[in-house]
C-alpha cells in the first residue's frame, strides 16, 4: 500500500524503468487500435447518442484488454520471473508472434475494411492476400519487423532488480494467465436502442462495433479451431408427404433450353437498393419519377413477381452471381463456381465496374473470388477522371463517382469490343444508395424534393442517356443482351408515398425489378421469381449449362420458380404464391419442427417441408 502511495505521488525511489516501458507500450497501444481500428473508421464514440457511445466503448475496452492481456503475463514472467536466456527468448518470440498477428490484423481491416470473419482470409485462396502489398506497404512492413527486432532486443535487457514476494508473484501470474486465456470470452451487452437504426450510418456503425469487438489472435484461434473441428453438420429427416410435396411442387425440377443463338455481349445492371416501389409504372402515387425505367417495364419482358434473395448488397450481388442465398457458405465452398468463372471458361471476359472503392468491406477478394478478370472502381475512376475529384469532392470522398461514370465506362467498353469478342458486364450503380442518395448534378425546382426519389429520378435519367447511347452508336446489337434488377429493396429510412416497407425476411420482402432487354425481346417463361435465378439466366443467356449446386432457376426456360432468400438470421421460400418464413435459427426452428409431431406425420406440412428442404440442399454444404 505504502508503494502504491509512492507511486501515485511519482516519488522517485518508487519508479522503476520498467514502469515507463509499462506505461509507454500500453499507451501507444491503445492509441494504435482507438486511431486505427475505430476513429479512421469513423467510431468516435461522442459523435453519435449515449447508445452508440456505450457500444463503442464496450467493443473496445474488451478489444484493448484481450489484447493486451497476453502482454502483461509475458512482461511480468520477464521482469520478474524468466532468470535464464533461453526462457526470456521463448517469451520474447511468443511476444513477437502475438504482436505481428495482432497488429497485421489491425491494418488488414483498415486496408481492406474486411470484416471480423476474414481476418484468417477464410474461404479465399492465399494469393489474393497478397495483392494487397504495394511498393509503399512492402517497405513499410520491413520497416515494422526491424522496429520489432529492434524492441526485442532492447526487451532482453529489461529485468526487476528486486524480488517479488513468492505469494505475489504467484497471484499475479495465476491472474494474468485467467486474464489472458478468458479476456475474448468477456461477454459485452450491446445496446439495440431505435436511435442506432435511424440512418444507414449508423447501421453499419453498430454492427461494425461488434465485428471489431474481438482480437486478431482470438479470432485466428477460433477460425483455426472450426478448420480442425467443424461443427457437425444437421440433416432434417422429411416424412413420406413432406417429399411427395416437395416433388410436386418441382422444387429440384430445372429446365434449360439452350437458344438457337446465345449472346456474346452480356451485361448485367444492378441499381442500388431499387425496390419497384421507386418504379411510377408500380407504384401510381409517384407518377412521372422514372419514365426511362417505365419504358423499358412497358415495351421489354419482365418480372413483376421479382422478389430480392439478400439484404445487403454483396449479399444480393452473391446471390444473382454465384446462384445461392448462403453468402459465407457458397463463396468458402472450393466447388462453387460463380458465373464470372464459368463465362470465362467459356471465352468471355468479365469486368465489375463500379463507382464506389473497390476495397469497401473487402469486396475485391469476394469479387475476385466470383471470377472476375478486372474490378474498375474508384481508384481507377480517379486517374481517367481526375476532374471529378475537383469538382466533385464532396461525393468523391465520401461513396466515389457518380453513376454517369460507371455507364460511359460501359459504353467505352463496349466501344472496344470486336464483333466477336465475347464480354459480360456486371455495373453497380450507387447514386441511390440510403440513406439519402445523391445525385451528379444539383437539384432543380422541377425535381423531386424528396433526397431519394431525387437521386431516384436521377438514376432514371442516367440510365435513359445510357440506353439512348446504345441506340444511337449501334451497341446494342442481335448479341447484346442487358438484365437490369436490384442488389436488395429499400431499408425503410423515408417515408414514400405509395411505399410499404418490408425489412426482415420474416414477412414478405419487397419486390425489385427484373427486366431482360434483347433486340429481339426474348421470353421469359417464369412468372415469378427472386436473385437467385438471375445467375442461372445469365448463363442461359450464353448457353451454358448451370450447375447442380445453383439454388435458382433459368427465368428463360421454367414456367415455375420458387422465389427464395435469406437476411442475417431469417430464410424465406415463396411457393405456389404462398410466403413462408424459415427462421435459420437452430433452436427456434427445432422447437417449430416438435410441435405437434403427430400432425406433421400424418400430414405434409409445408412450412415444416420447405425448411428441411432449404436446409439440406443449400445451407448445409459441404
Amino acid at each position: 500500500m505504502k508503494r502504491l502511495f509512492a507511486l501515485l505521488r511519482l516519488e522517485k525511489a518508487a519508479i522503476r524503468h520498467y514502469h515507463f516501458f509499462y506505461l509507454g507500450f500500453f499507451l501507444f497501444y491503445f492509441v494504435l487500435i482507438y486511431g486505427i481500428l475505430y476513429h479512421l473508421n469513423g467510431l468516435s464514440p461522442f459523435q453519435q447518442n449515449v447508445y452508440f457511445f456505450s457500444n463503442v466503448v464496450g467493443s473496445l475496452c474488451k478489444r484493448y484488454l484481450s489484447e493486451i492481456a497476453p502482454y502483461l503475463l509475458i512482461f511480468f514472467l520477464l521482469f520478474h520471473d524468466a532468470k535464464r536466456l533461453l526462457v526470456r527468448l521463448w517469451l520474447i518470440g511468443i511476444f513477437d508472434v502475438i504482436f505481428l498477428i495482432n497488429t497485421l490484423t489491425l491494418f488488414y481491416y483498415f486496408v481492406t475494411r474486411a470484416n471480423y470473419q476474414f481476418y484468417a482470409l477464410k474461404g479465399f485462396e492465399w494469393h489474393l492476400f497478397f495483392t494487397f502489398f504495394t511498393p509503399v506497404l512492402t517497405v513499410a512492413l520491413i520497416g515494422f519487423m526491424v522496429a520489432m527486432i529492434s524492441f526485442s532486443a532492447a526487451m532482453i535487457k529489461i529485468r526487476a532488480k528486486e524480488k517479488i514476494w513468492p505469494v505475489k508473484k504467484w497471484f499475479y501470474i495465476l491472474f494474468l494467465s485467467a486474464l489472458a486465456i478468458g479476456a475474448p470470452f468477456i461477454p459485452i451487452q450491446y445496446s439495440t436502442n431505435d436511435t442506432i437504426r435511424g440512418s444507414d450510418q449508423l447501421e453499419k456503425a453498430f454492427y461494425r462495433t461488434v465485428e471489431l469487438e474481438n482480437s486478431g489472435l482470438a479470432i485466428l484461434v477460433r477460425e483455426a479451431s472450426i478448420a480442425l473441428y467443424p461443427p457437425e453438420k444437421t440433416t432434417y429427416l422429411l416424412t413420406s408427404g413432406e417429399k411427395e410435396l416437395v416433388v410436386a411442387k418441382g422444387l429440384n425440377d430445372r429446365v434449360q433450353t439452350p437458344l438457337k443463338k446465345p449472346f456474346k455481349k452480356i451485361i448485367f445492371i444492378v441499381a442500388e437498393s431499387l425496390s419497384q416501389q421507386f418504379l411510377s409504372h408500380y407504384n401510381s402515387e409517384i407518377p412521372g419519377m422514372t419514365p426511362n425505367l417505365d419504358k423499358l417495364v412497358d415495351e421489354y419482358p419482365h418480372v413483376n413477381a421479382f422478389y430480392p434473395s439478400g439484404y445487403f448488397t454483396l449479399q444480393g450481388l452473391a446471390a444473382s452471381l454465384c446462384g445461392h442465398t448462403n453468402l459465407d457458405q457458397s463463396l468458402s465452398n472450393k466447388n462453387h463456381d460463380c458465373v464470372p468463372k464459368l463465362l470465362k471458361k467459356a471465352g468471355f471476359s468479365t469486368e465489375f465496374i463500379r463507382g464506389a472503392t473497390k476495397y469497401y468491406v473487402e469486396e475485391n477478394l469476394y469479387f475476385k473470388k466470383f471470377g472476375f478478370d478486372t474490378i474498375f472502381a474508384k481508384e481507377d475512376l480517379a486517374k481517367k477522371y481526375p476532374e471529378f475529384t475537383k469538382t466533385q469532392p464532396k461525393l468523391y470522398n465520401s461513396w466515389g463517382y457518380t453513376d454517369n461514370y460507371v455507364f460511359e465506362e460501359a459504353l467505352n467498353r463496349l466501344e472496344k469490343a470486336k464483333p466477336n469478342d465475347k464480354l459480360m458486364l456486371t455495373l453497380l450503380t450507387l447514386d441511390t444508395h440510403v440513406p439519402g442518395g445523391r445525385c451528379f448534378r444539383d437539384k432543380t425546382p422541377e425535381d423531386p424534393q424528396d433526397p431519394i426519389l431525387f437521386s431516384v429520378h436521377c438514376l432514371d435519367e442516367n440510365l435513359g442517356t445510357f440506353m439512348d447511347r446504345l441506340e444511337k452508336e449501334n451497341l446494342i446489337k442481335d448479341d447484346t443482351a442487358i438484365i437490369l434488377t436490384a442488389d436488395h429493396a429499400y431499408p425503410a429510412y423515408y417515408e414514400i408515398p405509395g411505399a410499404n416497407y418490408q425489412t426482415s425476411f420474416l414477412m414478405e420482402p419487397n419486390r425489385t425489378p427484373l427486366i431482360l432487354i434483347t433486340k429481339n425481346k426474348l421470353a421469359l417463361k417464369a412468372q415469378r421469381g427472386s436473385e437467385v435465378d438471375i445467375g442461372a439466366t445469365l448463363l442461359n443467356l450464353a448457353n451454358q449449362p448451370t450447375p447442380p449446386y445453383y439454388m435458382g432457376k433459368s427465368l428463360l426456360s421454367n414456367l415455375t420458380t420458387s422465389p427464395m432468400g435469406q437476411d442475417r438470421k431469417n430464410g424465406y421460400m415463396i411457393v405456389d404464391g404462398n410466403f413462408y418464413s424459415l427462421s435459420l435459427n437452430p433452436d427456434i426452428q427445432e422447437l417449430n419442427l416438435e410441435k405437434e409431431p403427430i400432425e406433421r406425420i400424418q400430414n405434409a406440412d409445408p412450412e415444416s417441408a420447405y425448411f428441411k428442404w432449404y436446409y439440406n440442399e443449400y445451407f448445409n454444404l459441404e
